[in-house]
């Protein structure tokens, strides 16, 4: 096995989990606030109680769920490309993008899917973080 396909592999693919199941954990969490809000609105029905800052809510949950499908996308993609990655051989005067990998998705819409999914995780961190604050005691 090549072992810097192995390493690339690794790379590209941890990233992909990684960010994944911190996404899934964001959308977890702001489910769980919501939760706790209703079970307040239910133990408390003479007080008005109501989730702050909704739009930012719904735009957290919806980029969490953007990032979890490009991590998902990224992870198809890289194993569709693991035997054309793994056969390859790598010429060390080029870089990676530089290398001619026949038959394996790494081009441009692994690269977007791949910085998509990273910039979705920013912003609906950005976003349970305005959510936590609006809701705070």
């Amino acid at each position: 096995m090549n072992a810097v396909a192995d390493s690339i592999h690794r790379t590209i693919v941890g990233e992909a989990e990684l960010i994944t199941s911190l996404s899934v954990a964001i959308i977890g969490g702001l489910l769980a606030l919501l939760m706790q809000i209703q079970h307040l609105k239910a133990s408390h029905p003479d007080q008005a109680i109501t989730l702050l800052g909704l739009p930012w809510f719904v735009a957290g949950l919806s980029l969490a769920a953007v990032s979890v499908a490009a991590g998902l996308a990224v992870t198809g993609m890289m194993i569709q490309g693991a035997p054309a990655l793994f056969y390859h051989e790598f010429d060390a005067s080029l870089r990676f993008s530089e290398q001619s990998i026949k038959n394996a998705p790494f081009d441009t819409a692994l690269q977007l899917l791949a910085m998509g999914q990273q910039i979705a995780f920013g912003l609906s961190v950005g976003c349970a973080t305005i959510v936590l604050y609006r809701n705070r005691p």
